[in-house]
């Protein structure tokens, strides 16, 4: 699940205060911690909207992005009802680079190419294309 959620950053809206719309971002603007508040799709004609917990709640997705040019994604998964508890905690960490408005993640497994979409400092959109399926991911982060 951290692999499918690491490969569909994105979305934050271009009228936000700030944004340097277009997407470009410099690499020490992006470090830091990102709470995933919103996510959007569209496969093959089907669109879908999603707002995002934040906090230790169920689903809830964050990403820190460190100066060394390492990452690490963390998503809250409950099991059983427990609550606040770091224990559901899952990680994975990997490397990643800001080039123009493009943002490369690389893990152990995968590496993938994101459009930054918009950026303000406080808020950014990503898009992740499928390649030959027809489909998009986009993600919205806040800073935390």
């Amino acid at each position: 699940m951290m692999v499918l959620v690491a490969s569909c950053f994105t979305a934050c809206s271009s009228d936000d205060d700030g944004d340097e719309g277009g997407g470009s971002a410099s690499a020490s603007k992006i470090e830091g911690t990102w709470n995933l508040i919103h996510f959007a799709k569209d496969k093959n004609g089907s669109k879908a909207d999603k707002d995002i917990p934040t906090g230790f709640v169920d689903g809830a997705y964050r990403i820190t992005f460190k100066s060394n040019g390492t990452y690490v994604a963390q998503i809250y998964e409950e099991d059983e009802g427990w609550r606040n508890s770091s224990y559901y905690l899952s990680s994975s960490t990997g490397k990643w680079e800001v080039s123009g408005s493009t943002l490369y993640m690389k893990d152990d497994y995968e590496a993938d190419l994101y459009e930054i979409k918009s950026f303000n400092g406080k808020k950014m959109v990503l898009r992740y294309v499928s390649a030959g399926q027809n489909s998009w991911f986009e993600y919205t982060y806040q800073k935390q």
